[in-house]
């Protein structure tokens, strides 16, 4: 169970986390790509809430585990106690900060879901991270961190903020291919097969 887990959260984390940091570094391209000019006021609650998918990567596999185990009842309580705080912090931090609250209020409700399904998974099966998925996650946070900080609540100039940028893509870039191949028996045979060449 547990390999299966951090294998999960590998997959996940490796393919999205790098995909956030390219999204936060352009978010008004993307923004002005997809919508009018008018959704350019969302640019950051959109920025403040990545953390919001990057965290479900880890929780969702966690808490999958809950109805493998059959325990239908546990999951559902959680998701219950889930839904009723993010509804709440939502409409607190909405209110508060408008919708820059609404962006930091998914990204404190994807902490609580990730601290609490993995606490409770770790005492009712003994769930437990491994240190290599732990510590690629914290990597990738870093860079996803780096990236939201200089690109949105710094706001250094261009030139600053698309270098910082670029190398918190490169990095997070960097970890995930490193951990394909590292991980992946497909990714090995494939160089193999070059270098042999």
């Amino acid at each position: 169970m547990n390999d299966t887990i951090n294998q999960q959260i590998d997959a996940c984390t490796l393919i999205l986390a790098p995909l956030l940091t390219v999204l936060v570094v352009f978010m008004p391209f993307v923004l002005r790509l997809l919508y009018e000019e008018e959704f350019l006021v969302v640019t950051g609650m959109a920025t403040l809430s990545v953390f919001y998918p990057f965290l479900r990567c880890m929780s969702l596999p966690i808490g999958y585990s809950i109805l493998a185990k059959g325990h239908s009842i546990a999951y559902l309580v959680l998701e219950v106690i889930y839904d009723i705080l993010i509804g709440l912090l939502i409409w607190w931090c909405y209110n508060a900060f408008g919708l820059i609250g609404a962006g930091i209020a998914l990204s404190v409700g994807a902490i609580y879901d990730t601290v609490v399904y993995s606490l409770f998974c770790h005492f009712r099966y003994g769930f437990t991270f491994k240190r290599s998925t732990l510590l690629f996650c914290i990597g990738q946070l870093i860079c996803l961190l780096t990236a939201v900080e200089y690109c949105f609540l710094v706001s250094p100039s261009n030139e600053q903020k698309y270098t910082i940028g670029a190398i918190a893509i490169a990095v997070s870039s960097s970890l995930s291919l490193y951990q394909l191949l590292h991980r992946s028996d497909f990714a090995k045979r494939t160089i193999r097969k070059f270098t042999k060449r």
